[in-house]
């Protein structure tokens, strides 16, 4: 009778083992996807403080006639790549499933020698108002 009972414990020992097993499974699961929606939030904040600083940038260029800034656009956001594009009365920033877009206050903005609508890429740019007109240079070598 005493063996059996030793088996009896040695079974519900195992039994609760493999319970709290599965609990921190579990629970593991559940802070990776908390993780993953934490960095994702951030990601789609850096996506929007792009979008919202570029505009700024090309609204305060429209403003001042001679004007002259330089300025980076990180390459990608959480390790993803992002399109910006500019058109000619906003900006917009597109990131996985999210959109950001803000609205500027010119109409003649050129990249490249093209007039908007254009899209850049990671890397650092210049700006400048000449004559009322501004221009968008690629300091970077590539896209």
């Amino acid at each position: 009778m005493i063996e059996f009972r030793k088996a009896q414990a040695s079974i519900e020992f195992i039994v609760s083992i493999l319970f709290l097993i599965l609990i921190l499974i579990a629970m593991s699961f559940y802070m990776a996807g908390k993780n993953l929606e934490g960095s994702g939030i951030k990601a789609k904040l850096e996506a929007e403080k792009i979008c919202f600083s570029i505009s700024r940038i090309i609204d305060t260029a429209s403003y001042s006639h001679g004007y002259y800034s330089e300025f980076s656009l990180p390459k990608t956001i959480g390790g993803f790549e992002y399109n910006l594009t500019i058109y000619n009365k906003s900006v917009e920033v597109d990131y996985l499933e999210h959109s950001c877009s803000s609205t500027i206050r010119v109409k003649n903005i050129f990249y490249g020698g093209s007039l908007a609508p254009f899209s850049l890429c990671g890397g650092t740019y210049s700006i400048n108002n000449t004559d009322g007109i501004l221009y968008i240079t690629n300091l970077t070598l590539g896209c």
